[in-house]
């Protein structure tokens, strides 16, 4: 007996690592340690962002933190192997922010509207640091599936433990959150942005 398994409709969602330096991830929280921020809806408890602001935060970067003048184009870059593995036409950043989360803090089930490809970066983050977990856009796989092992076929949820310096892109549409999973560690900082078609 022969048999082939198509996998169909897959969901890129890419890790890239070694991007930033030590140094240049800690030049990057000082000086988010300067600027304002705020409440947001997408953090539950003790937490705050920077994305009803108004500043671009990946331009400001830019601009302001020494050893970080390539920063944009580093983006840009990422963004392009990102696009070209997911047959994308170019995008570019239209909206950057940063948020910081403390213990008991959690991140609640969101997508990013009015965007392609959406980012994060984790600036500060540790072994205490909550998960960020990824849903299946297949939610028929929760109904019809009475699963013996999880494979990649019956997942009802995907999760990745960050690591300082790790860079996450993925479709805007995905939903993603902490789940029930609340933050422990004393600061869990990230920069997230949005990129649309250029």
């Amino acid at each position: 007996m022969k048999s082939n398994t198509w996998n169909l409709f897959p969901t890129p969602v890419t890790r890239f690592t070694e991007v930033f330096t030590a140094q240049q991830l800690q030049d990057i929280n000082q000086y988010l340690s300067t600027l304002r921020s705020g409440p947001h809806s997408a953090i539950d408890g003790d937490g705050v962002s920077s994305h009803d602001e108004t500043t671009d935060i990946i331009k400001s970067i830019t601009s302001s933190v020494p050893d970080c003048q390539d920063f944009s184009d580093t983006i840009q870059n990422m963004l392009n192997e990102y696009t070209r593995t997911y047959g994308l036409d170019p995008v570019e950043v239209t909206n950057s922010w940063y948020s910081v989360q403390r213990p008991g803090s959690r991140l609640v089930t969101h997508l990013h509207a009015n965007s392609i490809v959406s980012c994060v970066i984790y600036t500060q983050t540790d072994s205490d640091s909550s998960r960020i977990y990824f849903d299946n856009p297949n939610k028929m796989v929760a109904y019809c599936n009475q699963t013996s092992h999880p494979t990649d076929y019956n997942f009802e949820y995907f999760y990745i433990q960050p690591e300082v310096g790790d860079v996450l892109m993925f479709p805007s549409w995905l939903t993603h959150s902490s789940r029930s999973e609340h933050n422990q560690s004393q600061q869990r900082t990230i920069l997230s942005f949005n990129a649309r078609y250029k």
